[in-house]
């Protein structure tokens, strides 16, 4: 989410040409998870003070380095065949 609000406010702020296609891909899949009222309210907060403003609003304490990104593939694992539970 804080990876999205950054490329977000690149993007509002019209500099979204730094941004690979493959970020603003995933800009505009974030934006139709994290569109809503409540994250429009932590993007606000995060404008004003930073990440760490917004891991206290959500209680969040830990911090991981990292991130983490959806890929579909083009393609399905049919042809492993069907799996089998071991008993």
């Amino acid at each position: 989410m804080l990876a999205y609000f950054h490329d977000w406010d690149l993007f509002e702020r019209g500099q979204s040409r730094v941004l690979s296609l493959e970020r603003m891909n995933s800009l505009r899949e974030d934006r139709a998870e994290f569109g809503s009222p409540f994250h429009d309210g932590l993007f606000d907060l995060w404008k004003k003070g930073g990440e760490r403003a917004v891991r206290t609003e959500i209680g969040i304490k830990n911090v991981c380095q990292g991130r983490f990104s959806r890929h579909v593939f083009p393609f399905d694992y049919d042809w492993f065949g069907a799996l089998e539970v071991a008993s």
